[in-house]
């Protein structure tokens, strides 16, 4: 069974019949869908019931595809029928059996020979394209296209699909350019049979039969005839240079009218120069050439008129976004000193709860101490052991009914494979072993010595705290190492269906069980499905986890003491089981962060939306703050597009990215042309030092946060969301991250510094300054790695333009001097390329430390 669609208005109806003549005669078995683009194409349709003929009404189509429908109205009725082609493929190719083939022929195509040889070569070619126009390669004709049903061609035809719907209709067809690149295995006609069209008859011969330079020939696209007067025909063929001969005459076009208006007619058809010099028909041909004139000089004026419109209309909205971007801009700083004055509160309130709390314990603990003196010691041994024997796991008397427990907890568990205890609490015990008991996997952090590093079941235990270990996972997502591993994904990057490979993951990739070419890749907290805690350790814990937890996430919290009403925020959704476990089924909404995918297997979810992935403002009732991203580059083309695809592939919605070249010889300025219409400003001009370019960009930087990256370093995935969230929560002057440090002859590291992680603390001069046992170990943080406030900035001084060889390193140093405050993250934040301490860089760094000590 063979299947056909095609698309068409009532002046179309004559070639539409003689198609499907063609088609009886030479396709075989098979089915013609043809969308009526008019009702007067529908109406004798349905009044023929030809047999093989499936009508399809344009409603239909368009009730099944708004997308469609909502642009009608900005096309011409010739640019919607040509925008209707790829909507109908899509349409009807799921509706195939799979691995069947969808051939669309336009209803100009007429078949003169059987079609039997062209289907057993495109058998098994996912696409089978027509090329356009001989020497002009990687031109195609979207007047037949051949699809495979299967899966990667459903998703290309579902992209170009909605590209049509949002470009203009001559650019409907460019997609099908791209497809031999992005299909493997696309066939063109051209090469299987003798196809023919008059953009491809020049010094070709034709004979009886007919054949084409001695083949036959299988079928010609007369889509260039257009009736003149009384059965007389343009074919269209002199704006290719072919000339009117009497084999084309005889062989191609004679039987072709024939079919098409009968021969019962009282002129017989021909095409223009007729075949009889003297025809009668031929003076009419000069009244209606006029009036065609005429009316395409109308159509031209219309659109010259409708196109003045929609400049006039763009430059308004221009202006007027604009203004509005000024005005967030002026609203920004109102916005943010109004939130931290509030917000500074609310935290010496807290602090002043835990003071007071720490001083009741400790008032409770003296008296229990005096009592216990008072008791006589073996008596209390006896008793002790007493209360040891029937000590329930959280550490309150009595013994716990873990069936209770475990039916209370179903409705909270159901949905949960993995769990992550952020810090161990013998309160938290018949959680675990109830959770573990459904089959929940757990991990506990800060487990006691006697229980860190035992599995025990579903349930391990780990030393350490939340902040060594996220600051130990290898949470850096390899772009380059993902698009390897999965080749179709690059394949949807270069047709526009997806924006990069992380975006991929987010969406698809995690789901899909996609390996990410990264060995032992976690993502943190994301990773589990639920968090768990006690209420005793919410002061070291909740600024960790806020901002970092994820909309799917449950909290348990139990509440040995200081409740978490406290500290928890009162619109939280809450329920209270067994009286002392609190269970929430989402986190606060000021406590969520970026969104990050798992990397572990976890409960299936929906695929996230654009606007969750890349949202135009954060979780917390604040504004992104502008972030200004600097390069200066001279003649590295070769590592600068994969340093620029870094920062823009963020989709930040508030970056500033400013670009300097100097004056480079290679191709760096063609490539930069070409990411213009992304970046903020970029130059091409002499400057004097590497130091010099990056002050030109950084003289014209406007964003609250700054930082520049080197041709050949790259920002990890969504390393911005994570700098503007955490600079929007703690409020540093420095942020700065883990850095992934690539080497030339071994393989890459994460660098990681010696400061606390998630604790804010100043910039150390004196051992900034201790240069042998500090900074030549990398005991601090690497540069692609590090952002600081514009305010911190220009206090230091910026970049000295004396210092061409450890910029970095004198500019920690004057930031020190200012008792600029940093806050080290445990996130991946970017990746360096190889680089080592050069000679004269270890000079420069010991005079700098010299002067600064002076």
């Amino acid at each position: 069974m063979r299947y056909f669609c095609t698309s068409l208005t009532g002046s179309e109806l004559a070639p539409a019949l003689a198609l499907h003549a063609s088609l009886l005669r030479h396709a075989g078995p098979g089915e013609l869908t043809a969308l009526c683009l008019d009702e007067t194409a529908l109406g004798a349709l349905r009044a023929l019931a030809l047999p093989g003929l499936q009508v399809l009404p344009l409603a239909d189509l368009l009730a099944a595809h708004p997308a469609l429908a909502a642009v009608r109205a900005e096309h011409s009725p010739a640019e919607f029928a040509l925008l209707c082609r790829p909507w109908l493929l899509h349409h009807q190719l799921p509706q195939l059996p799979a691995g069947a083939h969808l051939t669309f022929v336009a209803p100009s195509f007429y078949f003169f020979s059987s079609l039997q040889a062209v289907f057993e070569q495109i058998a098994r070619a996912p696409v089978t394209l027509l090329p356009a126009i001989p020497g002009n390669p990687g031109r195609f004709s979207p007047d037949w296209i051949s699809l495979r049903h299967d899966a990667t061609v459903l998703a290309g035809l579902a992209a170009w699909a909605r590209e049509a719907a949002r470009t203009f209709a001559r650019e409907v067809a460019l997609p099908l350019n791209r497809w031999p690149v992005s299909q493997p295995g696309t066939v063109f006609l051209s090469d299987l049979a003798a196809i023919a069209a008059p953009w491809n008859l020049g010094g070709r011969q034709l004979g009886p039969g007919p054949t084409l330079d001695g083949r036959t020939l299988v079928g010609y696209d007369f889509s260039q005839l257009t009736h003149l007067d009384r059965q007389l025909f343009d074919p269209g063929l002199a704006r290719y240079c072919v000339p009117v001969t009497p084999e084309l005459r005889a062989h191609l076009y004679r039987p072709y009218l024939h079919a098409m208006v009968g021969t019962a007619t009282a002129d017989e058809p021909d095409i223009v120069p007729p075949e009889n010099p003297h025809d009668p028909r031929c003076a009419g041909i000069v009244a209606t050439l006029a009036t065609r004139t005429l009316q395409a000089e109308h159509a031209r004026a219309a659109a010259e008129c409708a196109l003045g419109k929609i400049q006039s209309e763009a430059q308004a909205r221009t202006a007027e976004s604009e203004r509005y971007a000024r005005q967030v801009e002026l609203d920004r700083d109102e916005q943010r000193k109004s939130f931290f004055a509030t917000r500074q509160r609310l935290e010496e309130i807290h602090q002043d709860l835990l003071h007071n709390i720490t001083y009741l314990k400790k008032i409770e603990a003296e008296a229990v101490a005096a009592q216990q003196a008072s008791v006589d010691r073996e008596a209390y041994v006896a008793s002790l052991k007493e209360q040891l024997a029937g000590q329930r796991p959280d550490g309150k008397g009595g013994s716990v009914d873990l069936a209770l427990l475990h039916h209370a907890l179903l409705p909270h568990g159901a949905e949960i494979r993995r769990l992550l205890v952020a810090h161990y609490h013998p309160a938290l015990l018949p959680l675990i072993l109830s959770l573990a008991a459904q089959g929940v996997n757990v991990e506990v952090l800060g487990s006691p010595a006697t229980l860190a590093g035992q599995t025990r079941g579903a349930v391990h235990f780990l030393g350490g705290d939340i902040w060594d270990w996220l600051g130990g996972l290898n949470s850096l997502f390899d772009e380059p190492s993902y698009l390897r591993a999965n080749p179709d994904v690059a394949a949807a990057i270069g047709t526009g269906a997806v924006r990069s490979g992380w975006d991929h993951y987010l969406r698809f990739g995690q789901r899909e069980g996609r390996a990410t070419g990264t060995a032992n890749f976690r993502t943190g907290l994301a990773d589990f499905d639920a968090v768990a805690f006690d209420s005793a350790n919410a002061g070291p814990l909740v600024p960790c986890l806020v901002g970092r937890l994820q909309p799917h996430h449950r909290l348990f919290v139990s509440s040995s003491f200081n409740p978490a009403t406290v500290w928890l925020p009162g619109d939280t959704a809450r329920t209270i089981v067994l009286g002392d476990l609190l269970c929430c089924p989402r986190p606060p909404t000021g406590w969520l962060g970026p969104r990050l995918p798992s990397a572990l297997p976890g409960v299936p979810r929906p695929a996230p939306e654009t606007r969750e992935l890349y949202p135009d403002v954060p979780a917390q009732p604040a504004v992104w703050p502008k972030i200004t991203v600097v390069t200066a580059s001279h003649n590295q083309v070769a590592v600068l597009e994969a340093t620029l695809r870094s920062v823009l592939d963020q989709h930040y919605p508030m970056l500033e990215y400013l670009v300097v070249d100097a004056a480079s010889t290679d191709t760096s300025p063609s490539l930069l042309r070409r990411y213009a219409d992304r970046l903020a400003w970029w130059t091409s001009e002499p400057c004097t030092s590497h130091v010099d370019a990056l002050t030109k960009a950084f003289a014209k930087a406007t964003g609250s946060i700054v930082t520049w990256l080197n041709p050949g370093d790259r920002l990890a995935p969504g390393s911005l969301f994570t700098v503007a969230q955490q600079s929007l929560l703690h409020i540093p002057d420095v942020l700065a991250g883990r850095c992934l440090r690539e080497t030339a002859d071994a393989p890459p590291v994460v660098h990681r510094s010696v400061l606390t992680l998630g604790r804010m603390q100043p910039l150390p001069l004196r051992e900034l300054q201790d240069v042998e046992n500090f900074w030549l170990k990398a005991a601090f943080f690497l540069q692609p790695g590090v952002f600081f406030t514009r305010a911190a900035w220009d206090r230091a001084g910026g970049l000295e333009p004396a210092s061409q060889h450890a910029l970095d390193y004198d500019l920690w140093l004057r930031l020190a001097r200012h008792g600029a405050r940093v806050l080290p993250l445990p996130e991946i934040l970017a990746r360096q390329g190889p680089a080592a301490v050069t000679p004269a860089a270890l000079t420069e760094i010991r005079a700098l430390r010299a002067a600064s000590s002076a």
